[in-house]
């Protein structure tokens, strides 16, 4: 039969286009896998490296206090938008585990005290970045004042880069000789994908193989142009030219598997231009969250005759609401809260810009000459549809008063201990953006604070927050609310807490409408 030149033919053109497809299948699997992996490789070194400051904020805002809860939310939070990572840990820099999300996915931990290993905890104290590989190689990241970075063992000797096979186990971040984060990788995904790519090139070369001997067959000559047609594209697609098409007139099995290769191309090129388009948007709003979260104060300001605290729990990655403490002069200082139009990042950017406009204008004394400088400002360089609200006070150490201009913000509440009563400071105003001039329309009150009197500045996130039954939180229960934990004499993080905590447990689980912001100041007794 091989003497038949068809038969020739036939098995000469079939065993080309079996190995074809079989070195364009294994290309693309093996390019395929090269580029996932360095992804993964990639993209959980970034979110180790991006997260880790909003983390051990949350530990300290939430977890360390009690609130197990919230924590965990953050935790997931995490999780769900950066799916190479299956699982975070918080040790300490003993070696004691604070937090596992594999064992408390849904409550918290309550066994005997859960330590590391020592070559975890080798690579938590030694305050370097380092890589379990699942080969057992344990990599420590160095950078350089360059920013460049190299790889070292636990001496700090150069050691051989990670292979582009080399699967990370997990990433241990350490945090000031404290803490450490430990980030196990997730591959469950390339894998699924790498082996539903098989399967699709797999069937894609045994149809091929068949169309190609049924024509062959009848049509032996006709075969040869199309087919260097598509070895062509193929080729140039191995490249990574996924713009190639390839140009097939007949409309017979090899004219549709010219289609299919055209389609797969296509897909190819729009699978992998959708991923690169999301990560980078990902990243984005991740990177513009961590400078927003730069920009609020993280601790309290504790002041001889004033202690002041605030919190933020933003509707998304990016929030519209800010606030923050100013150090002016003479013992002087500025604290606000603002709340910028919706939420998201347009309104993120207009509370950034006010704040470094706030910071420029530390020296001013003078509330309402602020107040005039700022709207000049955003009413120039900002569209007519975005505008922030504000209310901003300045603190004055040596007459205990708080002066109090507000611009189109919800009114201040304040409790006299005292006469263990609360009253909303009501003052005229409008928000910055909306007119030319503001002044005329803004008015000053001072108010003196005597020893364990409270003030606090909230945002329109707290009284229009909605639970599941789309009931509104509204003001009257937080003014009961912080009436209680004043009558009670709670510190400031106290207030702060109880304040957040009624608004969370009220919105249960249904998603923020707005940002959440509160501001709580307290005279020392």
């Amino acid at each position: 039969m091989l003497h038949s030149l068809k038969a020739k033919f036939i098995l000469a053109f079939g065993t080309l286009v079996v190995v074809l497809f079989a070195s364009l299948g294994l290309f693309l699997v093996d390019a395929k896998t090269r580029e996932l992996m360095d992804d993964i490789s990639t993209s959980s070194q970034a979110v180790a490296t991006f997260t880790v400051g909003r983390l051990m904020t949350a530990y300290h805002d939430f977890l360390e206090p009690g609130n197990f809860v919230e924590f965990t939310k953050q935790i997931n939070y995490t999780l769900r938008r950066a799916d190479q990572i299956s699982s975070i840990a918080l040790a300490t820099y003993s070696g004691a585990v604070l937090y596992d999300y594999e064992d408390e996915k849904l409550e918290r931990f309550s066994g005997i005290l859960r330590t590391l290993d020592r070559e975890a905890l080798d690579r938590v104290q030694s305050n370097k970045t380092s890589l379990l590989l699942e080969n057992g190689r344990v990599i420590y990241l160095l950078v350089e004042e360059s920013k460049e970075v190299s790889y070292v063992d636990f001496n700090e000797d150069g050691v051989l880069a990670p292979e582009p096979y080399d699967r990370i186990v997990n990433i241990v971040v350490p945090v000031n000789y404290s803490y450490a984060l430990i980030y196990d990788v997730n591959y469950a995904t390339m894998d699924a994908r790498l082996l539903n790519a098989k399967i699709q090139i797999a069937t894609i070369a045994g149809v091929g193989f068949l169309l190609t001997l049924m024509i062959s067959f009848m049509l032996s000559v006709s075969i040869t142009r199309p087919l260097k047609a598509l070895k062509e594209g193929a080729l140039k697609i191995a490249t990574g030219d996924f713009a190639t098409r390839v140009l097939v007139t007949t409309r017979d099995e090899i004219g549709l598997l010219a289609e299919t290769f055209n389609q797969m191309a296509a897909d190819l090129a729009a699978s992998i231009e959708a991923k690169l388009y999301k990560e980078r948007v990902v990243r984005e709003l991740e990177l513009a969250a961590d400078i927003q979260a730069n920009l609020i104060p993280r601790d309290r300001l504790s002041l001889p005759t004033l202690d002041v605290i605030g919190g933020l729990d933003p509707a998304t990655e990016v929030g519209g609401d800010a606030y923050d403490f100013i150090d002016m002069e003479e013992g002087k200082h500025l604290i606000y809260i603002g709340d910028g139009t919706g939420h998201g990042v347009p309104a993120g950017i207009m509370a950034s810009i006010s704040n470094a406009l706030l910071y420029a204008l530390r020296r001013e004394e003078d509330l309402k000459v602020v107040a005039k400088l700022m709207n000049e400002v955003i009413q120039k360089k900002s569209s007519n549809t975005m505008f922030i609200t504000m209310a901003l006070t300045i603190w004055d150490e040596k007459s205990s008063t708080l002066k109090y201009v507000n611009a189109g913000h919800l009114p201040l509440l304040y409790f006299d201990y005292e006469a263990k009563k609360l009253t909303e400071v009501k003052l005229p105003g409008i928000a910055f953006g909306m007119v030319d001039d503001i002044t005329p329309l803004l008015k000053e009150q001072d108010i003196v604070l005597k020893p364990s009197d409270v003030v606090v500045l909230y945002s329109d996130g707290i009284p229009d927050a909605q639970n599941e039954r789309q009931e509104v939180y509204g003001v009257q229960r937080l003014k009961m609310n912080l009436q209680n934990l004043c009558n009670d004499g709670h510190t400031v993080d106290e207030i702060r807490d109880g304040l957040l905590a009624d608004v969370m447990k009220f919105i249960g689980k249904r998603e923020h409408l707005d940002d959440i912001t509160v501001v709580v100041m307290k005279r020392k007794a």
